[in-house]
């Protein structure tokens, strides 16, 4: 088995552990999400319940407000609505939630004692209320049978809401066993994966090393020794090693043939490299006598070049200095500017910010004036409230439920009241905060302004130091032109004698080398020579 088949097995059984891996986090994560969607269809099912379990007290909450207040109108108007709201929640919505037939008898019986306290309401109560002012004995009667129907429907809606829970506590319970059991399936997959791949890995190791070694053996035996290109490696396996041995020989071969035709270039070549450096030396020779006849006139003229060089160079830093300094100065002036026109915008946001803040502070006072009427509709609203808990006082039992009502609607209105102060208040700070805003802006205008002014005053005086600049740098470049005309003629003169002393420089540099290169190349083939001899080839 090749070392590539071992490899692409350990691959695919790490593939296939992956795959599982996923396969079964899919089926979980699939299962524990039907699962979270049918608990959230249960917790909806529940408040629907708890909703429908509410609508008794809802409906015998208008029937008492009818009884007490005689506003038959407005109550027939809030009895239509409840009945309306009361249907949809117990017939409608928990028809539809019910599912075994204990569920369905809890919703019939629900739906029959609504049927009921709409029946005994609407066909015997709204008469008697109609009939008479009083709170007569049939009255009574009829209110308490509208009371039991009342409570039987409440305890209807309230066991179905218990099974609803009950179902919803299951299916959370059935959520956790999923959870659990997908975490150690997941668990063992993942261990049985690594187990196999860690064999896997562990006989392709082995697999790999054990050839390798040998054949860093003989590599390191081919290094170390007397450098022997007749030994070869051993090419008998029937895989990547075996192919690398048979390719590694053939190197060998190679090697060892051009190792042969270099022992022998390298011997023509030494011989060659001596003559050569012989004939370089009687040139050098020469071109050195001439050499020395040209140097003493070069450093004559070389001495003037270098002093009117000089002084150019020196007119032309100057010059460059000139124009740096002008450019600076006109950066500077630029700069200043922009810091002027920045100070304006500055000045303008300032202004118009303050002006913004003027405004909310007369908006707030609008606020505040608003405030005090609702003060006064909440104090308003006390006083009527009081005034009806006493005549509730005074009904006795009759005036319970209105005394109750005018209770809630004081207590709102000392919240309204007390809730108002405390906007107030905070109307107030912001008031305090508005004007010291605008006090800070206006000071803040002032002290832009001065900046602007001082920026002005700075922008006149680079202006000028850019016009004495100038001057400078024009007086510093008419010197430099007369200078480079003053020396025009002694550089010419200067790049003769030079050529003359290049070519012959360049005539003895050319020969010394030509010398020395020749004596390297010389030691080179003894070296190479000494190199060859180092390895054993076949005879």
């Amino acid at each position: 088995m090749t070392i590539r088949t071992k490899m692409m097995i350990n691959t695919l059984a790490s593939v296939l552990v992956v795959a599982a891996l996923i396969a079964s986090a899919y089926w979980g994560t699939g299962k524990l999400g039907n699962m979270q969607d049918k608990g959230a269809v249960l917790a909806a099912h529940a408040e629907d319940a708890l909703e429908a379990a509410g609508m008794a007290a809802k409906l015998y909450q208008v029937i008492a407000d009818a009884e007490i207040n005689r506003d038959l109108n407005n109550s027939a108007s809030e009895w239509a609505k409840a009945k309306k709201e009361a249907y949809q929640s117990v017939v409608e919505n928990m028809s539809t939630h019910a599912e075994g037939p204990e569920e369905r008898r809890l919703v019939a019986e629900g739906k029959k004692g609504l049927d009921e306290v709409v029946s005994l309401y609407e066909n015997k109560m709204l008469p008697l209320l109609k009939a008479t002012p009083e709170v007569t004995k049939e009255i009574r009667e009829v209110d308490d049978a509208i009371d039991k129907q009342v409570k039987s429907m409440a305890e209807s809606m309230g066991l179905l809401r218990k099974y609803i829970d009950k179902k919803a506590k299951d299916a959370d319970q059935a959520f956790d066993e999923v959870r659990a059991t997908m975490r150690i399936t997941c668990l063992l997959v993942g261990l049985l994966g690594l187990a196999v791949s860690i064999s896997l890995s562990i006989s392709t190791t082995q697999s790999v090393l054990g050839p390798l070694r040998k054949q860093m053996e003989v590599l390191q035996d081919m290094a170390r020794g007397e450098g022997d290109l007749t030994r070869k490696l051993d090419a008998s396996r029937p895989d990547e090693f075996g192919e690398l041995a048979s390719w590694f020989n053939q190197f060998l071969e190679k090697i060892a043939l051009i190792i042969s035709q270099v022992a022998t270039t390298s011997e023509r070549v030494a011989t060659a490299a001596n003559q050569l450096q012989s004939t370089a030396g009687q040139i050098a020779a020469g071109a050195e006598e001439v050499s020395s006849q040209t140097g003493t006139l070069a450093t004559a003229s070389e001495e003037m070049a270098t002093t009117g060089a000089d002084i150019t160079q020196s007119c032309q830093r100057a010059a460059e200095s000139a124009s740096h300094a002008s450019d600076s100065a006109q950066s500077g002036g630029d700069v200043v500017r922009q810091t002027i026109d920045g100070m304006a915008k500055i000045a303008t946001k300032v202004q118009q910010a303050a002006r913004t803040v003027e405004e909310l502070g007369a908006k707030s006072s609008e606020i505040g004036t608003i405030i005090g009427t609702i003060e006064d509709i909440a104090d308003q609203t006390n006083l009527l409230a009081l005034n009806a808990a006493i005549e509730a006082a005074r009904a006795g039992d009759q005036g319970r439920g209105f005394a109750v009502v005018a209770s809630e609607v004081r207590a709102l209105a000392e919240r309204t009241t007390r809730a108002t102060r405390e906007t107030g208040d905070m109307i107030k700070a912001i008031q305090n905060g508005t004007k010291e805003a605008v006090a800070a802006m206006a000071e803040g205008v002032g002290e832009v302004e001065k900046g602007t002014a001082a920026s002005q005053r700075s922008e006149d005086a680079l202006e000028e130091i850019l016009s004495k600049i100038q001057e400078v740098a024009l007086q510093i470049h008419q010197i430099a032109t007369a200078v480079e005309e003053q020396t025009a003629t002694t550089s010419e003169i200067n790049n003769n004698i030079l050529q003359i002393t290049t070519v012959v420089d360049d005539t003895t540099r050319g020969a010394q080398e030509t010398a020395t290169a020749s004596a390297d190349l010389s030691q080179l083939a003894e070296s190479l020579q000494g190199i060859v001899h180092q390895f054993k080839l076949a005879v």
